[in-house]
């Protein structure tokens, strides 16, 4: 059906994420007998919106100086962990401890569970969970501000600061198996099309050589 109205697979496999998110609350308080398979659509890869590290750090000041040190933080950690939103949004102060950040079962994507290391911020990612993170709405909002501030585009967002963390891994040298275990991929071809970045290595060294 959503194919007949001309949506493309992108869109498509949206409404299927909230399909599952709704069949998956359903089948934890068993109103339904089992979690049946959601079909994904292909979707082709795309331009992959990041930031360069200078641009990173470019945004983390402009926050900082402008009022949103929590967002500031919050982008630190989005660009330390990989996390999507939903996941650094529901971190309790439980999912920390010792230099490690434990995403649960259930409470990710894909429903996987992973760990992620984040060494020294964990004492400040403590106490900020602790006293209350940011809202979504908050974290948009500042880095909206700070996009147009900085005439960053595409907008920088949350995933565009997950984006980021993949593709710097991967530039420098990062396997790709060892990327998508960072950001929770089910599987290796998601993964796949941070590619780009190792392109993009190639071009760097390349130019480092002489080349134009």
């Amino acid at each position: 059906v959503l194919r007949s109205r001309g949506l493309n697979p992108k869109t498509i496999n949206r409404y299927l994420y909230a399909v599952s998110g709704a069949l998956r609350w359903a089948h934890s308080r068993e109103l339904i007998p089992g979690m049946p398979i959601i079909p994904r659509q292909t979707e082709g890869v795309g331009r992959i919106a990041f930031l360069t590290e200078e641009d990173q750090q470019r945004v983390i000041q402009w926050l900082t100086d402008h009022g949103f040190s929590d967002v500031a933080f919050a982008t630190r950690t989005l660009l330390l962990t990989g996390f999507r939103i939903s996941e650094f949004l529901g971190l309790a102060r439980g999912d920390i401890r010792d230099g490690w950040v434990t995403l649960h079962e259930g409470t990710t994507k894909n429903d996987q569970g992973r760990t992620v290391f984040v060494g020294d911020l964990s004492t400040a990612l403590i106490a900020r969970v602790s006293s209350g993170l940011p809202s979504y709405q908050r974290i948009a909002k500042g880095l909206s501000l700070a996009s147009d501030a900085l005439s960053i585009k595409p907008k920088v967002t949350p995933h565009v600061l997950r984006h980021s963390c993949a593709t710097m891994l991967t530039t420098k040298g990062t396997p790709l198996s060892t990327v998508g275990k960072l950001l929770g991929h089910r599987s290796l071809v998601t993964t796949q099309k941070y590619a780009h970045s190792e392109d993009q290595a190639l071009i760097a060294a390349a130019k480092l050589l002489g080349a134009k």
